[in-house]
């Protein structure tokens, strides 16, 4: 069995797992930047005509009701 330094070992051992966290924080910040952008597009919408809140996914200024099927504008915050 080949022997190595304990100052070798810890090295290795410190290199190794920063390397996972490193490889963690990468996969998690992508991860997240690609939900974020899925939110970023979904806008909120009243009917005026039977009071129905909904939202929709896209750049729509209009967007038809699900219950009723009136045209509404995207709400304004």
């Amino acid at each position: 069995m080949p022997e190595i330094s304990i100052n070798a070992f810890f090295t290795a051992y410190i290199l190794g797992g920063m390397s996972v966290v490193f490889a963690l924080w990468l996969y998690y910040d992508r991860r997240d930047r690609i939900l974020c952008d899925r939110q970023r597009f979904r806008h909120a919408y009243r009917c005026i005509k039977c009071g129905e809140l909904y939202d929709r996914r896209g750049q729509r200024e209009v967007a038809p009701c699900p219950k009723c099927g009136f045209a509404n504008d995207r709400l304004r915050f």
